[in-house]
């Protein structure tokens, strides 16, 4: 992967459950969205998953990292029902109700 010096787009690494993804971006939320859809399409069902998607902004030796909660990011990545079906889960874990 190269970037052009005139791309102002960072890298950024998405970090969830058992696997990681890297990419250029303009924010850590649009990585995110990125890389789910990626993964997805890549692994399909047999995509391990958490409730949080961790991003790393890459800059030089120092990351700047920021986190998501996963259901929010699959209804962006445009996965709605999987969405609600992992925040129901959620809920029913962490009896949040």
């Amino acid at each position: 992967m190269f970037r052009s010096t005139e791309n102002q787009d960072s890298f950024y690494r998405i970090s969830c459950s058992d696997w990681e993804y890297i990419c250029l971006a303009e924010s850590h939320y649009e990585a995110s969205v990125k890389a789910l859809k990626e993964m997805i399409k890549l692994k399909g069902g047999k995509l391990n998953l958490s409730f949080t998607l961790i991003s790393d902004r890459i800059l030089d030796l120092n990351l700047e990292r920021e986190f998501f909660y996963l259901p929010v990011v699959m209804s962006d990545a445009g996965f709605k029902d999987l969405a609600k079906d992992f925040s129901d889960l959620c809920d029913f874990l962490l009896d949040t109700r």
